[in-house]
């Protein structure tokens, strides 16, 4: 991502450089959601400089094609089908990253999100659908390569699970666990967002209790690829 003028902040490409890691991760796979605009896009151009296999999911694949002119490589920049609103394409999209990657991933990074739906909607499983997009199919995308993030932990580089949350889920609130839907309260779509970014919150620390100890880790992140990069391939473990 380019700096904006009077910003000193480095860009993701000038860490990579700074720190001599292009090209240091080949052999390795990583996994990113939400690439069709924006930081997911942005996270891919620095990533591909790092040699590392990169395995994108979109919802939107001719938008994501087009935005991503350039940087797909037959081999290893990939684009897979997979919307986290659906639990089938979960599934299959799943399916298709651990066959392409011959089971194994790396690094796991959501940048999916679904935000600013002014009307309550409910998708094919009758769940709120930014909760649905924004926690529950990306806990399920987590769990089905969960063997292959754990079989492939090594000392140079344990596995990680990186979560985008920007700072939503500090305006949120627990919700009652039997009212996800918001039905039994007036919908307000920021509320929806916020609740459904500390789950996934909720999610990385889970992941980060319960696995941390064998080399696979969880970190939140701001919407910035700067910080996203240092948090996932500038450490071993």
């Amino acid at each position: 991502m380019a700096a904006s003028a009077g910003d000193a902040r480095p860009t993701v490409l000038q860490i990579i450089k700074d720190k001599g890691f292009g090209g240091k991760r080949t052999g390795k796979v990583i996994a990113i959601t939400g690439t069709t605009s924006g930081i997911g896009v942005e996270t891919v151009h620095a990533l591909s400089a790092t040699g590392a296999t990169l395995l994108l999911t979109a919802r939107n694949r001719f938008k994501a094609e087009k935005n991503l002119t350039g940087i797909l490589e037959p081999g290893r920049v990939l684009l897979i089908s997979l919307d986290l609103d659906s639990f089938a394409s979960v599934c299959a999209g799943a399916k298709e990253i651990l066959a392409v990657s011959k089971g194994q991933v790396n690094i796991l990074i959501n940048s999916a999100s679904v935000m600013g739906l002014q009307n309550h909607t409910l998708t094919e499983y009758c769940i709120e659908t930014q909760f649905a997009g924004n926690y529950l199919g990306f806990f399920l995308l987590f769990q089905l390569p969960k063997e292959g993030l754990l079989a492939n932990v090594t000392p140079e580089l344990n596995s990680r699970v990186v979560v985008v949350v920007l700072s939503a889920h500090r305006a949120a609130t627990l919700p009652n666990s039997d009212n996800y839907n918001t039905k039994k309260c007036a919908y307000i779509h920021k509320t929806a967002y916020d609740n459904a970014k500390l789950a996934a919150v909720y999610l990385a620390n889970a992941i980060e209790r319960l696995y941390g100890a064998r080399g696979l880790h969880a970190v939140t992140t701001l919407e910035q690829s700067t910080l996203i990069f240092p948090a996932i391939c500038l450490r071993g473990s």
